[in-house]
């Protein structure tokens, strides 16, 4: 089966229908239009913004109603939004949508919580990686959806794939704490991940060396941003007040966290 035409059967199954139809976004509760935010990964800290702004009524003060959706292993978000079935949604990295929309997916991204990614790759001082060339002749652990951040650095510093090993892995430090790699992928945000590492750990921005992506963007259909912007720029506006804990809405109000 040809790549596009599976990525048209797989928004045919995010909406729950045969192909050729799709469901509308949900209309409205209690008077107010639901803006449903469909995640890519499991809600976390980086959504305290959104639940933040939701706990506050910011949202309600804009006139919307959010629902937050977590997503998983087997949810194909961005289909789920492309789908029409609901009508913002979020991933971890902007490649994500870079590939979406190259496949010919009518999405595009309008705002980011993370202006400079946080995805890093970490060593240890007995073995450190400190630029792209220090990778050479080692053994680099990464997900399967880093190789492609890792093939951009490569290439970015004149670094030929053979020269290192690479490993597939999952998000645990254990491969570097145990020697079966040199160096290991992550998000410097993540502190409980990379407690194990200790503090003297190694440090190598993706940002730093060239590789400057945005992180955790939000994304709608084309549809969408022509039709009903204001939607989408009312959850900025409330989102962005969740995102600023010292915030009150009366200077003389005692804060509500």
């Amino acid at each position: 089966m040809r790549r596009r035409e599976f990525l048209g059967r797989s928004l045919a199954a995010a909406c729950g229908l045969p192909l050729g139809g799709c469901l509308a976004a949900r209309g409205e509760v209690d008077g107010a239009p639901v803006l449903d935010l469909q995640l890519g990964w499991l809600a976390g800290g980086n959504q305290l913004g959104e639940v933040v702004a939701q706990r506050l009524g910011f949202f309600q003060e804009e006139g919307v109603h959010l629902e937050i959706h977590p997503g998983g292993p087997h949810i194909d978000g961005v289909g789920i939004v492309a789908s029409g079935r609901y009508r913002v949604g979020e991933v971890a990295s902007s490649p994500s949508l870079m590939l979406a929309v190259s496949q010919g997916i009518p999405i595009r991204a309008f705002g980011v919580c993370v202006q400079e990614h946080p995805y890093s790759y970490f060593s240890l001082p007995s073995k450190p990686v400190r630029t792209p060339q220090d990778m050479i002749g080692k053994k680099v652990g990464t997900n399967a959806t880093g190789r492609i951040l890792l093939d951009a650095l490569l290439a970015k510093h004149g670094i030929d794939p053979a020269s290192l090993e690479v490993v597939v892995i999952g998000s645990a430090m254990t491969p570097l704490l145990t020697g079966q790699v040199d160096v290991v992928t992550g998000w410097t945000t993540n502190v409980t991940a990379l407690k194990p590492l200790g503090p003297d750990r190694v440090t190598m921005r993706l940002w730093d060396q060239g590789i400057r992506l945005y992180a955790m963007p939000y994304y709608a259909t084309n549809d969408t941003l022509a039709n009903e912007a204001h939607l989408l720029e009312a959850f900025l506006r409330a989102a962005g007040r969740g995102d600023e804990p010292r915030l009150r809405r009366d200077p003389t109000e005692p804060a509500r966290y």
